[in-house]
């Protein structure tokens, strides 16, 4: 299963990123930072970040995303 959760906030040392981007993850793991401008690719799944609360961080030996929950209301 692909998804792609779009228009999250990307704090990476190890790849230097500190910006906006979409996270690209494939069967449970992070497999690549999209810039916000680029398609989603054909068959992801498609979650806004924005709509939500959404925490991905990388372990030493993978990237661990923690699933979107709706706001509070």
């Amino acid at each position: 299963m692909k998804l792609v959760i779009a228009n999250g906030y990307v704090i990476d040392p190890a790849q230097q990123v500190n910006a906006g981007r979409n996270l690209l993850i494939e069967d449970g793991r992070v497999v690549g930072l999209l810039d916000r401008s680029e398609p989603v690719p054909e068959g992801a799944e498609l979650m806004d970040a924005t709509a939500g609360s959404c925490i991905s961080r990388p372990t030493a030996t993978s990237a661990r995303t923690i699933p979107c929950s709706p706001p509070s209301v």
